[in-house]
């Protein structure tokens, strides 16, 4: 059974963003990065939303 394009697009972009979390995790604390970890979460629980309602 394979997975459906959009569920390995969705996973792919998950990926591509906890990434990036793991790679500002590491930057000094300023209001922008507070903005940026505040966007990637907009963008992951939107995809997430897909799957849990």
């Amino acid at each position: 059974m394979s997975i459906p394009n959009n569920t390995k697009y969705d996973m792919q972009e998950i990926n591509h963003q906890v990434n990036i979390l793991l790679d500002l995790a590491n930057e000094k604390p300023t209001n922008k990065l507070l903005k940026s970890f505040k966007s990637i979460a907009k963008k992951i629980k939107i995809i997430t939303d897909k799957y849990t309602n």
